[in-house]
């Protein structure tokens, strides 16, 4: 009787082990799951946070953070005063991809999700640029990079500077890449890039590509870092064309 009674017991306790232990697996798992699911790099491939995936084909149809999202939300966004790294209003900085993703709340596939581009579509002291708003274009452009995924993604090709036009080519990166700083009431240094007659000014006196390539003295421009080089052969080359506003 008594080897009856520590055998039944031995069960009982190798049981409860058991469901021990799996009760442990099932509180592991949920926290697993919850993490994953409460991560913002959950759909993102994890070796293109830090580095970006590089094609040397640009797709008509895709939206590239290295070549379009990055340079407008660093000088749209990512400023002095605003949220760079130095400053970080609201605790949130969005110079670079990491951070954007996380700062921004971003949520790939998801726009509507992202708090990025929410605060885009606001209005009073609630929207984002409070000073200078971003275009209806500039924002579609965020909305689609986020549908796509909100991929740290970068496109390479042959850089082409023949038949550049003022509208399509020249002004679209001023545009993304300048006009944040350089535009409302107190531009910075004084100087404005609103307009044609605005750059018109800068390529007369040669500060332009002075401050693009950063020579003969002048900062380089942007603050947030040089230009692609093909974009600045464009420009350098629409001005040798004449500088049309065409």
């Amino acid at each position: 009787m008594f080897l009856v009674i520590l055998e039944l017991e031995r069960h009982i306790i190798m049981k409860d082990r058991v469901e021990i232990l799996i009760f442990v697996l099932v509180v592991v798992m949920l926290v697993t799951s919850s993490c994953k699911h409460d991560s913002p790099f959950e759909d993102i491939e994890p070796q293109t946070i830090i580095d970006p995936t590089v094609t040397k084909e640009c797709d008509i149809d895709t939206i590239y953070f290295e070549n379009t999202i990055k340079p407008l939300i660093n000088n749209s966004c990512a400023t002095t005063d605003c949220h760079d790294a130095i400053t970080a209003q609201d605790g949130i900085i969005l110079d670079t991809y990491a951070n954007i993703i996380i700062s921004g709340e971003v949520k790939p596939h998801k726009p509507n999700d992202s708090k990025l581009y929410e605060v885009l579509l606001e209005s009073g002291d609630d929207l984002m640029p409070p000073d200078n708003p971003l275009s209806s274009e500039q924002i579609a452009l965020i909305k689609k990079w986020i549908e796509q995924g909100a991929k740290n993604n970068e496109c390479i090709e042959d850089c082409v500077t023949e038949s550049m036009s003022y509208l399509n080519n020249i002004w679209p990166t001023l545009r993304d890449n300048c006009n944040s700083c350089h535009s409302g009431g107190s531009p910075s240094g004084g100087i404005k890039i609103e307009n044609y007659n605005d750059v018109k000014i800068l390529v007369n006196n040669s500060k332009l590509l002075n401050v693009l390539y950063g020579r003969n003295g002048a900062p380089l421009m942007p603050t947030t870092g040089q230009l692609q080089i093909c974009k600045i052969q464009q420009i350098e080359q629409w001005i040798n064309d004449g500088a049309l506003n065409n």
